[in-house]
């Protein structure tokens, strides 16, 4: 049995990024508005996936702020269920290649 939280992980931020690919994605925006609009740094989800990707020794801090902060402005349910299943996913399988294109890769819509 695979435990998706783990204290040394980035599972927070993999799931937070999940979250905002499916917000952009149902408000049909761009990640510079959404940045822009919440009033965050326009390169924070590229520091994001730096981070995953091992590029930086320095470490996002994270918090239920940040997430109250993008919902103020755009109001999206974070489905836990959904996501966390998603972070146990065996290395292997469709989906974990699927959610690293979302983690890895800038998106312009």
């Amino acid at each position: 049995m695979i435990k998706p939280f783990k204290n040394d992980s980035d599972n927070d931020l993999r799931l937070f990024l999940l979250w905002v690919n499916d917000l952009l994605t149902f408000y049909n925006i761009t990640e510079y508005r959404l940045l822009n609009d919440c009033g965050l740094r326009h390169n924070f989800l590229a520091e994001l996936r730096r981070q995953l990707r091992g590029k930086t020794k320095r470490r996002t801090k994270f918090s239920l702020y940040l997430i109250l902060l993008v919902c103020s402005k755009y109001p999206f349910s974070m489905d836990l269920v959904k996501y966390s299943h998603l972070l146990g996913v065996s290395p292997n399988s469709i989906e974990l290649k699927s959610i690293d294109s979302i983690l890895t890769t800038y998106k312009t819509k």
